[in-house]
């Protein structure tokens, strides 16, 4: 079970490559937790995956759909352990990746839930670290900041 959210997706997707290549029997389940379609990075690249293999169950979950969003996404909310545990029964290896507070509730949930540590395992998102604050010896007189959306740069 591979299952992410937000930019945690981007590792993810190569992992269920090499899954899908290296297990092609095997049942995979890809389990892929976002906003809305405007903040799902990648869901062509894991439709057509699906397509061509009969082996990849995709379960997408929006927590703020927009109306547009209709047979975008499996269910509404956010992923969870409850959710993980009502789409696969019985043993499973985990494979998570996403933000630090998603990632310490699942293995918490899934732990909780009979689930071997040995058979979870994660990669955890997490700010960097904060920059010093400059001191009144050591002022910023200004500085440029870039708007990802329009390009345009102020002072």
């Amino acid at each position: 079970m591979l299952v992410s959210n937000g930019e945690g997706i981007t590792p993810m997707l190569a992992m269920l490559k090499a899954a899908l290549l290296q297990c092609p029997q095997r049942p995979i389940w890809f389990v892929h937790g976002c906003r809305n379609s405007e903040n799902h990075a990648f869901r062509c690249d894991v439709d057509e995956l699906a397509r061509t293999h009969r082996n990849l169950n995709v379960h997408v979950v929006y927590s703020r759909p927009q109306p547009s969003d209709q047979g975008r996404f499996q269910s509404q909310g956010y992923v969870d352990g409850p959710l993980l545990q009502q789409l696969i029964q019985g043993p499973a290896a985990y494979d998570l990746c996403g933000s630090a507070g998603f990632i310490d509730s699942l293995v918490r949930a899934l732990q909780q839930g009979g689930m071997k540590p040995a058979a979870i395992r994660f990669e955890r998102f997490s700010q960097a670290p904060r920059v010093a604050q400059t001191t009144a010896a050591d002022p910023v007189s200004s500085a440029e900041v870039q708007y990802c959306r329009s390009g345009r740069r102020a002072t």
